[in-house]
């Protein structure tokens, strides 16, 4: 588990290559930018309702890299289990029910990193 607001740590990039560093400064960011909060990473392509802690909601992560180009995508769950997202400048969307590891998630094609966040 790290805290909003601390340094980086190893484990967030368990994939390979560009994808872990994709993760990595996805990661960095978050934890940068949402102080008071704990998030964890769960695991890679998993089911979408895999466990977490009363006290936080699941979120869905993937990242587009080569050479020349980085972005990022997060996904969350809300309460009634519907998933949103927020792409880029644009408002936010309610996606409805679906399975981010199979959803169509456009340029993005990394492995889908599901992760747990404190409410």
């Amino acid at each position: 588990m790290v805290h909003a607001g601390a340094a980086a740590h190893a484990g967030y990039g368990d994939g390979c290559g560009q994808q872990q560093d994709g993760e990595r400064k996805t990661m960095e960011y978050f934890i940068k930018n949402q102080p008071g909060r704990t998030i964890r990473k769960v695991g890679y392509n998993l089911n979408p309702t895999y466990s977490i802690n009363s006290n936080e909601y699941r979120g869905a992560l993937r990242v587009v890299q080569d050479r020349n180009y980085y972005d990022y995508h997060f996904m969350i769950q809300l309460n009634d289990g519907k998933w949103a997202d927020k792409p880029g400048e644009s408002a936010s969307r309610l996606l409805g029910y679906l399975n981010p590891t199979t959803y169509d998630w456009g340029t993005y094609n990394s492995d889908v990193v599901y992760f747990a966040v404190s409410r």
